[in-house]
């Protein structure tokens, strides 16, 4: 990745890069070259290199062969910094008591869950007949939105949200 820095310099203060660029200045404007002037402010040109930057980074998570689990949960790409509880890493990773992972690592002798579907964490939140006590609802949940405010995720259906505190060894 390339960082761009924009400063304001005196003219005539002896640099010698400001000097080299006084010369090429001149030779330009002697050859009849135009001298394109950018008529913007300095926090215009930060703010929108941020943008570009922002559409691009989004563009490789959108087409990315990888974070997929995140994905599904974080479909769109933050500046700022979210504080994750342990739990919720390994909810989106599936880096935990999953044994989906687990069987990953020769752990666990077969990657299903007690009711016989691959034990994800998907999975476990959204359709496992063994857990649609803990979700309160339906269990074909739509997982929706990350709630910034107390850092839970939220899986949404048309009666209401359901907050996932802790993942337990399940």
């Amino acid at each position: 990745m390339q960082a761009f820095t924009l400063a304001w310099v005196k003219a005539q203060d002896g640099k010698p890069c400001n000097e080299a660029a006084d010369i090429l200045q001149k030779q330009a404007t002697s050859e009849g070259q135009q001298i394109i002037y950018i008529p913007a402010p300095r926090s215009y040109l930060i703010k929108r290199l941020g943008e570009i930057s922002s559409q691009k980074w989004q563009i490789q998570w959108d087409t990315g062969k990888t974070g997929g689990n995140i994905y599904q949960i974080q479909p769109k790409v933050q500046t700022t910094p979210i504080p994750w509880q342990r739990s919720e890493i390994h909810f989106t990773t599936g880096h935990g008591p999953f044994p989906t992972y687990l069987h990953r690592f020769h752990l666990k002798s077969t990657d299903f869950c007690g009711c016989d579907e691959q034990g994800s964490p998907i999975h476990y939140s959204t359709e496992c007949p063994l857990t649609s006590s803990y979700t309160k609802f339906n269990p074909k949940f739509r997982l929706h939105q990350f709630h910034g405010k107390d850092q839970k995720f939220i899986l949404q259906q048309g009666m209401g949200p359901f907050r996932l505190i802790s993942i337990g060894s399940i």
